[in-house]
């Protein structure tokens, strides 16, 4: 039986690259059943209201009373997980094939628990089984609002012993600091000052920053 496929975002506030993003997924060859957004920046409804954002009609959008940040998100969606669910940045638009690339990796072997299509930006777009993310646990939604939180879980997925398959024959454009880019000069410095504070927490954690850590369980 053919398994339905979920697409979520979380999103700030890069509406139309959103838009960009789900219209790039229903031109591919495994179209999603169904659409998930986890508006942290509280305005797409009003957008849509307003015409100027258009999104698939299968689309849900969850706008939270406060930001979650992207680990929040990330466990928001997967706490409601049912059947394969692939997390996308908003600033991505995929290729043709690349959801059912990801989707038949997923399928061809039940051991594997992560699939994304490159290896060295695994959690730009990716799919995390439910047993994998039972196993692993949920995103440390300390590290608030971004930055390290993939990290993390990834260093958790290694010593949990999650199997990990990569489509790296197909892919996706990544825009890439999109958000970052749209901040004003007064979130850019909060974003620096968040920055410095979540990697000295990831050292605490982890005695060492990514690729570097010393503790085979976490400090704090």
């Amino acid at each position: 039986m053919k398994k339905a496929l979920t697409l979520a975002v979380p999103c700030l506030r890069l509406y139309p690259l959103l838009e960009k993003l789900f219209a790039s997924a229903e031109k591919g060859s495994r179209r999603p059943e169904r659409y998930v957004v986890v508006d942290n920046g509280g305005r797409l409804n009003r957008e849509i209201a307003k015409g100027r954002i258009h999104l698939p009609v299968n689309t849900t959008i969850y706008e939270p009373a406060k930001p979650l940040g992207v680990a929040g998100a990330f466990n928001r969606i997967l706490g409601s997980q049912n059947d394969w669910i692939v997390i996308s940045n908003d600033d991505v638009e995929l290729h043709p094939r690349t959801l059912e690339k990801m989707v038949e990796a997923a399928g061809s072997d039940e051991s594997v628990g992560f699939v994304a299509p490159k290896k060295d930006s695994m959690f730009c777009v990716f799919l995390l089984k439910r047993f994998a993310f039972e196993r692993v646990g949920r995103f440390d939604e300390r590290f608030y609002p971004a930055y390290f939180e993939d990290n993390d879980y990834h260093r958790r997925m290694k010593l949990a012993g999650i199997k990990e398959a990569f489509v790296e024959d197909t892919g996706y454009e990544h825009v890439g600091s999109a958000t970052l880019k749209s901040f004003s000069p007064e979130e850019t410095q909060e974003h620096h000052r968040n920055f410095v504070r979540l990697r000295e927490l990831y050292v605490l954690k982890w005695g060492g920053l990514p690729g570097a850590e010393i503790y085979e369980t976490p400090a704090i």
